[in-house]
């Protein structure tokens, strides 16, 4: 679950979001890309950071190519 909010310079909150499609369009708005990948496979704390990105691959080469 992600959480967003947004306060002005005087931490009055200006915004809130809970959801990833609200998230999404908000920082989009600011030009932020805001992206929730998964894993091809489950992650544990025992996998090494090379298998970590493997689980990721297909995604990372998406985001290169573009």
């Amino acid at each position: 679950m992600h959480k967003l909010t947004i306060y002005d310079e005087q931490a009055n909150e200006l915004e809130h979001a809970n959801e990833n499609k609200d998230i999404t369009k908000i920082l989009n708005s600011v030009g932020v890309r805001f992206e929730q990948w998964e894993a091809s496979f489950p992650i544990t704390k025992d996998h090494s950071s090379d298998e970590i990105i493997n689980a990721y691959k297909d995604e990372i080469h998406k985001l290169i190519q573009e």
